[in-house]
């Protein structure tokens, strides 16, 4: 199965929740027998669900998605999230960079400042760190996933723990009130936290599709938050809790 194939294949899950495998044939053009198959592998890969005749989607708290499909989901929220972010940033600053689509927005707008210094994880936003030479690109030492495009593991944490940054600034696959920020990835607990805390400030960026839902992991609590920043106003509750705990919060 392409890669090119699933993308598409989870775009139209993802608009549509549920598709029948003679839908999806003839949406891609492709034969029954093909869709089957790779309803099936991407089964496996524990990013659907396959029942009654097609496969359902599964949300962002339910799984872990491919990078190349997470970039493309929600890309106009975390873009204005990147955005409103940026306005804390200024020349010279120290920045952690997680390896979440969100943050690949991120570097995205930190390539328009000059004389950063910035430890990233993920491979998509040191390439769009490196077209700003004025920028000093630390990557961290570890274990190559090729699912998430980006660097995990004991020496990865080890290297963060050297180091520290003004800025620790990262993204979450769900976000719960009474859990904090959550993930579905084991690897993501480590690193979180070492970014967290080896930082004067941390930076949460999150979109509105991310709240009052739940994942495996807990990664960091919200009280170890300084600010976030979200595409629209934070649920109530929410607001109370940081408004109570010191939190900033822009939208």
């Amino acid at each position: 199965m392409t890669s090119e194939r699933r993308e598409t294949i989870l775009h139209y899950l993802a608009q549509k929740n549920f598709i029948t495998v003679k839908d999806m044939a003839e949406l891609i053009h492709v034969s029954e027998p093909t869709i089957r198959r790779d309803f099936a592998e991407l089964e496996k890969e524990g990013v659907i669900r396959r029942n009654h005749g097609g496969a359902s989607y599964l949300s962002e708290g339910e799984y872990e998605w491919p990078f190349t499909f997470r970039n493309r989901s929600n890309i106009d929220k975390k873009t204005y999230i990147a955005g409103l972010a940026s306005s804390y940033i200024k020349a010279g600053d120290t920045i952690f960079l997680d390896s979440s689509s969100t943050c690949y927005c991120m570097a995205k707008e930190l390539a328009k400042f000059d004389s950063l210094r910035v430890l990233c994880q993920g491979l998509p936003a040191i390439r769009a760190l490196s077209e700003n030479e004025s920028i000093t690109i630390e990557c961290l030492c570890g274990t190559y996933f090729p699912k998430r495009d980006a660097i995990y593991g004991a020496d990865a944490i080890n290297f963060i723990n050297q180091r520290h940054a003004k800025y620790c600034i990262l993204s979450t696959s769900t976000l719960n009130l009474d859990y904090g920020l959550m993930d579905n990835a084991e690897e993501e607990i480590g690193m979180k936290q070492a970014f967290a805390k080896n930082a004067d400030k941390v930076m949460l960026l999150v979109d509105s599709s991310k709240f009052d839902k739940t994942s495996y992991y807990r990664t960091v609590p919200l009280e170890d938050i300084d600010i976030i920043v979200c595409d629209q106003r934070l649920p109530e509750e929410l607001c109370e809790y940081c408004d109570g705990h010191g939190i900033e919060y822009v939208y």
